[in-house]
């Protein structure tokens, strides 16, 4: 699966600086089973508006070969506003990997290993469609059995019935 995210985002500090990110093309493979696997493609934009600043990435440079698919490389650039397509003046040259490390003209500025993890917690209100909300996982959790396959049917049954409207109205695809 591919995805194209489409526009940017904005980091404001308190200090009144802001960063424009481009997002970047995603792939996941093995959705439905094996081992989920999410990569990141082509070319992603960080601009410092401030200090106009512009850090390109290039995300599994195809012209590399022998490097992990999470390898990237860029640079940073000090650039004029006014000409957002002409090169900038290269300040730094960027490598890492964007799941393990980042250096800057070969210092390393971050490496997932030297940092503090965050804890991970559910939020205070799911949305309806969160899993946690289906009636046959709550039934299962309070270990009321009959109830739960009782809500498993219900939902199987739910869906054999939208599939067949589905075909129904757009016709049975991939058979």
């Amino acid at each position: 699966m591919f995805l194209l995210s489409k526009g940017q985002l904005t980091l404001k500090f308190q200090d009144g600086s802001l960063f424009d990110i481009g997002l970047s093309e995603n792939k996941v493979t093995n959705v439905f089973w094996g081992d989920m696997r999410h990569e990141l493609l082509n070319t992603q934009t960080f601009v410092d508006t401030k200090n106009n600043l512009r850090a390109t990435i290039q995300y599994g440079p195809s012209e590399r070969v022998g490097v992990p698919s999470d390898y990237f490389e860029g640079c940073l650039e000090k650039f004029d506003p006014a000409q957002p397509d002409k090169e900038g003046q290269v300040l730094s040259n960027i490598t890492g990997s964007w799941v393990g490390f980042c250096d800057f003209d070969k210092v390393r500025y971050w490496d997932i290993n030297s940092c503090s993890k965050l804890s991970m917690s559910a939020p205070v209100t799911l949305l309806k469609s969160d899993s946690r909300n289906r009636p046959d996982r709550i039934a299962l959790a309070a270990k009321d059995i009959t109830l739960a396959q009782a809500e498993k049917i219900r939902l199987e049954e739910t869906q054999r019935r939208e599939r067949k409207l589905r075909e129904a109205k757009h016709g049975v695809k991939g058979h």
